[in-house]
């Protein structure tokens, strides 16, 4: 069999196991509590189960795991026959077994020996507890008359106790079980789902993005075609010069018009149709991450020795793949923290009354074009105070600012970067990353993340709002400044009317007055507009809003609205700030999409001197430093001084080879780089910068006189940000491409 193939299998076997393994883990859980039937029933699934998920594993040549699964039928063979319910060194062992199942599931073939040993130590401590269990089990508490497992199941009887009555032992547990048959998960007669690379979706869904950009185009084309048409008929109606030739001719116009009509209808409605399948194809209903979600909670209260169960109540809701996998981290540290920081440990819960086993709950529902999610659980809790006065004593805030804070502004101070409420520092959390990170993906799509708690003993809910999908949406267009900008509609919450004279200036900001709600800071995307300021001006403001935070756009006019396809921009002009993409209008024109994130951004006047990397991170708070690299003095002297004269801290080298070593002794925000150099060119430096652990995330511009289509796909190739070429290069060209990456002053 080819690689391609035993790749494909074992992409199928991981499919087809990952429902099963999340039922096996659901029947482990329930085995310490149930008693009788229901104990019986739970044990002869997850038998079933177990035995399935082996033949499978061995088919695919998975043998450690396979042989882990046969184990697991082994050590669960008493349970199928007791009334009583095993103890809690068993049921862990088991719950053990299912999570390193599917550790090694997604380790396929390439499983640590490490893996391999712990799955080795595990079996036999399961068959060793199963035994124990299995001897203290008194003659009338097994079920003699119990049906016995399907055929093949493995399912050894409980080890004979001095009953005469009980079933001998079709198998004797062994720590080296024998190798698994070839047998499958069940599978159904005819194929009912693809495997489809995402790539293709992909590209399914940009030919259809275009077809979206071309049915606007004929739709304009068809009104102005219908308006062209009908002031032809009145111009020849009202000159009285109409004559039978023309009458001929202008019905089969009008004709034709109509068919245009009725087709371009027929077009918006089939588009429409295919935009939804293609949607419907990109989306994952978000049941399909549950297991992974149990087991992060499972794996977690393990390590911590806590006993913590988690609902999962998504429903059918659905979510772009995309958007999914941005989420899957975001989830991770919000799960990880209900467990550690949210549940209090058992002897806790005793004396509080709360039940020993704590509880974790993920609801998700549709918002209008977004899903929101909550994480509950019903831990200590948040008090609000307490918040702040941490954030007070780690230099955050001063006792001022938090008199004047709302509960909720004192929860959000979880969201700051470098803030934990944490005594110690775990392998879990505590470093007070976490939720920074956290909120720093969620409103790179976008979306919204808060934390509500009632106080002490109430529990912690932590809420994100994200849009349902990244494709085509309903985008506002205005205009600033001679240029078209888009908005998503769904963060738009209105557009208002403001004077010019209700500007005031607060905490460093410029803020205006809102009916219904409490004045908002404002960006000002027309800049001309706040520049010459007149008298009686009034001023059309963009209120954008994603939970609590909400923010005004001072823009020239509000234009239309239109369902847009984003555009990813080129890999020279990705990091632009403010802007995520471009629109192609039915038109043919241009709009810019704008970042979400800088929108909803509280705006501020005066220097950012916090630095963004290559990934739109933030580095530490200080004038951002720029190496320039260059073997001509004239140049890398401008270039000095261009930068030096625009704020920035400027460092030189002559060549790559001295540039390298001066990136391996300082702190680096953004390198400039000539490509022909002595010693070692830009090219083979970016291509270091690149490979370097360190510095991989370190924005990179050339600049060079190597103008030709292949020098720059080979500057692209090496992994630059931007290619300038010499001979264009203008003094407010290289600082805007330097600011691009570097915060610049917000206007």
């Amino acid at each position: 069999m080819t690689d391609d193939a035993t790749r494909a299998l074992l992409d199928i076997f991981r499919t087809e196991a990952a429902d099963a393994l999340d039922e096996l883990a659901q029947l482990a859980s329930e085995l310490g509590s149930a008693q009788g039937s229901k104990l019986r029933n739970a044990a002869k699934a997850a038998l079933r189960l177990a035995h399935n998920i082996k033949g499978a594993a061995g088919s695919v040549g998975l043998e450690e795991l396979s042989s882990l699964a046969h184990t697991l039928e082994d050590a669960l063979g008493p349970c199928a026959v007791s009334s009583t319910a095993p103890p809690h060194e068993l049921c862990s062992a088991v719950l053990s077994a299912v999570s390193l199942i599917e550790r090694l599931c997604e380790a396929g073939h390439e499983c640590d020996p490490a893996l391999a040993e712990q799955a080795r130590e595990l079996g036999q401590r399961l068959l060793e507890q199963s035994r124990q269990y299995a001897a203290r089990l008194e003659p009338s508490t097994v079920q003699a008359s119990a049906a016995p497992p399907s055929p093949g199941a493995g399912v050894p009887a409980p080890a004979e106790s001095g009953g005469s009555d009980a079933n001998p032992p079709e198998s004797t547990p062994s720590t080296a079980p024998a190798r698994p048959q070839a047998e499958a998960l069940p599978t159904h007669a005819t194929v009912t789902h693809l495997r489809v690379p995402a790539a293709r979706l992909d590209e399914l869904a940009g030919h259809v993005d275009e077809m979206i950009v071309l049915r606007g185009r004929i739709g304009d084309s068809t009104r102005a075609l219908e308006r062209a048409v009908g002031g032809l008929a009145e111009a020849l109606a009202s000159s009285g010069e109409a004559s039978s030739a023309c009458e001929g001719p202008l019905r089969e116009l009008v004709g034709l018009v109509r068919t245009q009509r009725e087709t371009q209808n027929a077009l918006v409605r089939r588009v429409s149709e295919l935009g939804d399948c293609v949607r419907r194809v990109r989306t994952v209903p978000l049941a399909t991450v549950a297991p992974f979600w149990r087991r992060v909670v499972r794996e977690c209260a393990q390590l911590l020795g806590k006993q913590v169960t988690l609902d999962v109540n998504v429903g059918d809701t659905e979510l772009d793949k995309q958007v999914l996998d941005k989420l899957r981290d975001p989830f991770l540290h919000l799960l990880r923290n209900a467990v550690d920081h949210g549940i209090e440990g058992p002897e806790e819960r005793y004396v509080l009354g709360k039940p020993a086993q704590a509880r974790i709950v993920i609801d998700a529902r549709m918002v209008g074009a977004r899903v929101v999610l909550e994480v509950r659980d019903d831990g200590q809790g948040l008090v609000p105070e307490e918040v702040a006065q941490s954030a007070i004593d780690k230099g955050i805030i001063t006792r001022a600012q938090a008199d004047r804070m709302l509960p909720a502004d004192k929860l959000d101070l979880l969201f700051f970067d470098g803030f934990s409420t944490a005594s110690r520092v775990s392998t879990i959390s505590g470093r007070g990353v976490g939720l920074s990170a956290v909120r720093d993906a969620v409103r790179q799509l976008g979306g919204e993340c808060t934390v509500e708690s009632s106080g002490y003993g109430d529990g912690t809910t932590a809420r994100v709002s994200v849009p349902m999908s990244v494709l085509a949406m309903r985008g506002l267009l205005v205009e600033a400044e001679g240029v078209t900008y888009v908005l998503p509609t769904d963060l738009v919450e209105r557009a208002v009317r403001v004077k010019r004279d209700d500007v005031r200036r607060a905490d460093g900001q410029d803020v205006v007055p809102v009916a219904d709600c409490e004045p908002i800071a404002v960006h000002w995307l027309d800049r001309s507009v706040r520049a010459r300021p007149r008298a009686n001006d009034v001023l059309s403001v963009i209120v954008a809003a994603v939970g609590r935070r909400r923010a005004g756009l001072v823009v020239g006019e509000v234009l239309d609205e239109h369902e847009c396809v984003v555009k990813h921009l080129p890999w020279n002009l990705k990091y632009v700030y403010g802007i995520n993409g471009a629109v192609v209008l039915p038109s043919g024109s241009t709009a810019l999409s704008l970042d979400p994130q800088f929108v909803l951004d509280t705006p501020r006047d005066g220097p950012r001197s916090a630095a963004r990397s290559r990934d739109g991170s933030r580095v530490e708070a200080r004038r951002p430093k720029v190496l320039v690299v260059d073997d001509s003095l004239t140049s890398r002297t401008l270039e000095r001084n261009i930068l030096a004269s625009a704020g920035y801290d400027v460092d030189v080298a002559v060549d790559g080879r001295e540039a390298w070593a001066l990136l391996g002794e300082r702190e680096v925000d953004l390198l400039v780089a000539d490509v022909q150099m002595p010693n070692m060119d830009g090219f083979e430096l970016t291509r270091r910068v690149r490979a370097d652990p360190r510095l991989g995330a370190l924005p990179v511009i050339l600049v060079t006189a190597l103008a030709g289509e292949e020098d720059i796909a080979k500057g692209a190739a090496a992994g630059a940000d931007e290619y300038l070429i010499k001979g264009e290069l203008e003094h407010d060209k290289l600082v805007e491409a330097v600011a691009r990456y570097l915060l610049r002053p917000s206007a």
